[in-house]
């Protein structure tokens, strides 16, 4: 008896791993922010990575009252971002060299889709200049965005 139920509950624990990887399919994915804008990505042929995330922008709330549109961002091919296998999830922080402006990707990779969030936040100082000490902060709070794979 406890080896029946041994026995049943490995091959639970293995349907689940494999169900999982299953869900992950490689391939371009292409879709929109909740903001109207492109996004997309590359899953690898090998199921392990992301790659090519692309971001066509963002618009950020800012201290001072005002929203400002902040252009996008595109990860290089050779810039892996590695995908959990047991549950597709990958994330990613990116900044520019000062670290004036920060960007954090969270996602899933759940086949056909891919879903997640982003968020931007940036430091500009009293002439509208992205500046890692200047007094303006502005923040795009999570944006959440889907994308199919074609």
């Amino acid at each position: 008896m406890t080896r029946r139920i041994a026995a049943t509950a490995l091959a639970l624990c293995l349907l689940g791993t494999a169900t999982a990887g299953a869900a992950i399919k490689a391939g371009f994915y292409k879709g929109k922010t909740a903001q109207d804008a492109a996004v997309s990505l590359r899953v690898t042929k090998s199921k392990k990575y992301v790659v090519k995330y692309s971001l066509e922008g963002v618009v950020l709330e800012c201290s001072d009252g005002r929203n400002r549109q902040f252009q996008g961002f595109a990860t290089g091919s050779s810039d892996r971002v590695p995908l959990k296998q047991s549950t597709g999830k990958f994330n990613f922080n990116i900044g520019n060299s000062d670290q004036s402006v920060v960007v954090q990707v969270k996602g899933r990779i759940k086949a056909p889709k891919a879903t997640g969030t982003i968020r931007m936040v940036a430091a500009l100082n009293e002439q509208d200049e992205l500046d890692p000490n200047g007094s303006i902060t502005c923040d795009s709070g999570s944006v959440p965005w889907s994308a199919k794979r074609r």
